[in-house]
């Protein structure tokens, strides 16, 4: 039987042995069934691959290319032999509602002019045991994407990997969308983001103050007033101690996001599902 709109899940592991059995069975429930699951583990040393290999699924490959690649190394790997329609890119932590590819898959379907999309998501900082709900808009030019909750058409375009800092941004934006505003954010949860520090993007981790971030900094931003104060602020954040930056954090996220403890988001039937993953 031939199947339309078929899309490759791409998953890359890292000593995920507490998270990765949850993190495939939200994958495996999924309602839209016509998927492949695409696993690099990058040299994990604990029992992440056995985990993988004892969980029998056809939808599951697992491809290993004997070496570390990094991101976004593993993500150009796994692209290279992603050959469906469609792609959509998991976390080895992160969780996804049983409905997400299929109400984001009947949209782009619906939508041929739209290059990706991507949903609202809830937010889990273990270190401060908080959770809040993200709720962003199509401008992805001031607002943060969740890598997880992403679906875009396999276009064959690949992330640039000079650089890590904010790669994964630059990818979206230059890369995949070429500046064009054909993008939409699903209104609805759709995935449970899990962060073990406090409020730090991924790519942010990796910064070092030298020419090349600065201009990739700037030439995703653009050059104005407010972007040069929030890089000095940014590089005011990493020299700080790691306490007082929390502090800080904390009180941003407070101001700014719906924080809520784990009890009143399991008064959402939508959020109780993510939750009951874990």
């Amino acid at each position: 039987m031939y199947l339309k709109w078929l899309v490759s899940i791409l998953i890359c592991t890292y000593n995920a042995e507490k998270t990765i059995k949850s993190t495939l069975n939200s994958c495996l429930s999924q309602t839209y069934k016509n998927f492949e699951i695409l696993i690099h583990d990058d040299l994990s040393k604990d029992k992440t691959l056995d985990i993988i290999k004892w969980i029998k699924s056809k939808n599951i490959r697992i491809i290993e290319p004997g070496k570390k690649l990094w991101p976004y190394g593993w993500l150009n790997f796994l692209l290279d032999h992603a050959k469906w329609e469609y792609i959509a890119i998991q976390d080895h932590d992160d969780i996804w509602h049983p409905q997400k590819l299929e109400k984001q898959i009947n949209y782009l379907n619906n939508h041929n002019r739209i290059v990706w999309c991507w949903s609202y998501w809830l937010e889990y900082y273990e270190a401060n045991k908080q959770w809040y709900i993200v709720k962003t808009n199509t401008n992805f030019l001031t607002h943060w994407v969740a890598h997880t909750s992403l679906v875009f058409r396999n276009s064959k375009k690949r992330y640039d990997t000079k650089t890590d800092y904010l790669s994964d941004w630059y990818f979206l934006k230059k890369i995949l969308s070429e500046n064009k505003p054909f993008i939409y954010v699903y209104p609805e949860v759709l995935t449970l983001h899990y962060n073990k520090k406090f409020w730090e993007n991924y790519s942010n981790s990796w910064f070092q103050l030298n020419i090349e971030n600065i201009k990739r900094y700037f030439y995703m931003q653009w050059l104005s007033f407010s972007n040069i104060f929030h890089f000095i602020w940014f590089l005011f954040l990493q020299i700080i101690p790691k306490k007082i930056k929390n502090n800080i954090n904390y009180i941003t996220v407070k101001k700014y996001n719906n924080i809520q403890s784990e009890d009143d988001l399991k008064n959402d039937k939508t959020i109780n599902c993510l939750l009951s993953y874990l």
